[in-house]
């Protein structure tokens, strides 16, 4: 398990695979350190999210929403475009947390929990 806290970097969307629904959501993490020539860097690590089986927290998962998640990460390498390698990050949300969120009616989310369904699913897509 790992966890991330980081912002939205666009909005949630709702998907169907199978008969499932799944919110698909990307997290920016910031890291900010001193270089060898003492300078001053950030590096961003973008997680790609899915969380299976609770749409009803898409509407508030907006650009921006500052979150904590935690799950298990897959890294998947890949070419691109200019054929120089890349990977990406792709984390199976079990925990969800909202600190911030851009909609005003996601107040009372801000510090609530939204778990997992707590019933096994086991024919899961994957």
């Amino acid at each position: 398990m790992e966890t991330v806290v980081g912002y939205l970097t666009k909005d949630a969307k709702v998907s169907w695979v199978g008969n499932y629904k799944v919110v698909n959501f990307t997290v920016a993490k910031n890291r900010t350190f001193k270089g060898r020539d003492g300078k001053v860097q950030k590096k961003t690590k973008f997680y790609e999210c899915s969380y299976w089986n609770v749409e009803n927290v898409a509407p508030y998962l907006l650009k921006g929403t500052l979150v904590e998640v935690e799950g298990d990460v897959d890294a998947k390498a890949y070419q691109k475009n200019d054929g120089e390698p890349g990977a990406s990050l792709t984390l199976r949300v079990t925990f969800l947390q909202m600190y911030q969120s851009k909609k005003t009616e996601a107040e009372d989310l801000i510090t609530e929990t939204v778990p997992l369904t707590n019933e096994p699913i086991d024919d899961l897509p994957f």
